[in-house]
């Protein structure tokens, strides 16, 4: 896949159109194609669930990577019985 050019924080802020990953956090593959996603330039922002298992490993990664822009999910209810949060 080819990524997009670099940006800077300005351009950040002109750009017409957010790409948000929802779920960041919730299991291990979304972690992973989240963080991808941002490397490659196809991501502006995405939303951590904190109450999540994968959380920790979230939250590492997004230390470790500037480019991702990370908000809250709030989570109130767990539509998987057997992962309740």
């Amino acid at each position: 896949m080819a990524s997009c050019p670099a940006r800077s924080r300005g351009d950040f802020m002109d750009r017409k159109l957010i790409l948000n990953a929802d779920d960041f956090g919730s299991f291990w593959a979304a972690n992973e194609a989240v963080e991808q996603s941002f490397d490659r330039g196809f991501l502006t922002s995405t939303t951590l669930m904190t109450c999540c298992a994968w959380a920790e490993d979230a939250i590492a990664r997004a230390k470790a990577n500037p480019k991702m822009h990370v908000g809250l999910h709030i989570t109130t209810t767990a539509e998987y019985p057997r992962l309740p949060w």
